[in-house]
C-alpha cells in the first residue's frame, strides 16, 4: 500500500506508476523527473520506460536518486567542487585523525606508527557519515556535549575533533555527498534555481518520487526547496 503527497499538481493521480505510464504512451517522457531509491532501481526503470514509449524511442529520460539530484541540482546554484570518492574520503579522515591525534582522549593508536585499529578507523567514518547524512553537523555535536554523561563526553569530543578537523581538510575545494546536500540546502536561492533548471529541464512539470518509505533531514529540505520551483509540481509516492 502507498500513500500519495501532492503539490502544486492539477488533477487526481492514482498511482505515480499509472501517470507516468499515461504520459510516456502520449510520447510526454520530458513533462517529468522522476527520483528513485537507487541506482539499480534507476537502471531498471530506464528500460521499462524504453518498452512503453511509442517505437521505443525517447528522448533522454530524467531519472535520478536523491543523491544525483542533489548533485545536478549543486552545479546550478554552487561554486564546482571536486566530489571525494571513498577511497580518496578515507584518506583524508586518517590524515584529520593525525591532524588532530595529540587531542584525543577516547580513541588509542596502536604500535609505533600509532595507527587506530582498522575497526575503529571504519567506524570513525561510518559514524562521521551517519551524522552529516542525517544532517548532524559539528554545531549539534557542541550541544549534544554540553548535555552529555561524563562516560559519553570523552568519546563526543574525539567524534567532534575528527569531524571539523576532516571538514578543514575538505576545505573550498572539495566535498562529499553529504555535504552537496548541505551546501545545496545553505545556498538554496528558489529565483536562481528555477532560471537554470528551466534551461536544463524547460518542458518538466512534474516532479515524481517514489520507492521510499523515510527521508532524512536534508533530503527532506532539499525535496521542499524542489516542490517549490517555478511551474512545477511534484508527487511523493510512501511505500507503507
Amino acid at each position: 500500500m502507498s500513500v500519495l503527497l501532492k503539490k502544486n499538481f492539477p488533477g487526481s493521480i492514482r498511482s505515480v506508476g499509472e501517470e507516468i505510464s499515461a504520459r510516456l504512451k502520449k510520447g510526454e517522457a520530458d513533462s517529468f523527473m522522476y527520483v528513485v531509491p537507487t541506482k539499480r532501481k534507476l537502471r531498471d526503470i530506464q528500460r521499462e520506460f524504453f518498452r512503453q514509449v511509442p517505437n521505443q524511442t525517447a528522448p533522454e529520460f530524467f531519472l535520478f536518486t536523491l543523491e544525483t539530484l542533489s548533485v545536478q541540482l549543486h552545479r546550478m546554484l554552487c561554486p564546482p567542487k571536486r566530489i571525494v570518492s571513498s577511497p580518496a574520503q578515507a584518506v583524508l579522515m586518517r590524515q584529520a585523525i593525525d591532524g588532530v591525534a595529540d587531542e584525543l582522549r577516547y580513541f588509542h593508536f596502536r604500535g609505533v606508527n600509532r595507527q587506530l585499529p582498522k575497526g575503529t578507523f571504519e567506524r570513525i567514518v561510518n559514524v562521521i557519515n551517519t551524522l552529516k547524512s542525517h544532517g548532524v553537523y559539528p554545531a549539534v555535536l557542541y550541544a549534544e556535549i554540553e548535555s552529555a554523561e561524563e562516560d559519553d563526553r570523552a568519546r563526543l569530543q574525539d567524534f567532534l575533533r575528527i569531524y571539523e578537523e576532516y571538514e578543514r581538510r575538505l576545505g573550498a575545494s572539495f566535498i562529499d555527498g553529504a555535504g552537496i546536500l548541505k551546501e545545496l540546502n545553505e545556498r538554496w536561492d528558489g529565483n536562481l534555481v528555477s532560471g537554470a533548471f528551466r534551461r536544463v529541464f524547460p518542458e518538466v512539470a512534474t516532479v515524481f518520487v517514489s520507492g521510499f518509505d523515510e527521508f532524512s533531514d536534508p533530503e527532506l529540505t532539499m525535496l521542499h526547496h524542489v516542490s517549490e520551483l517555478q511551474a512545477c509540481g511534484m508527487v511523493v509516492e510512501f511505500e507503507t
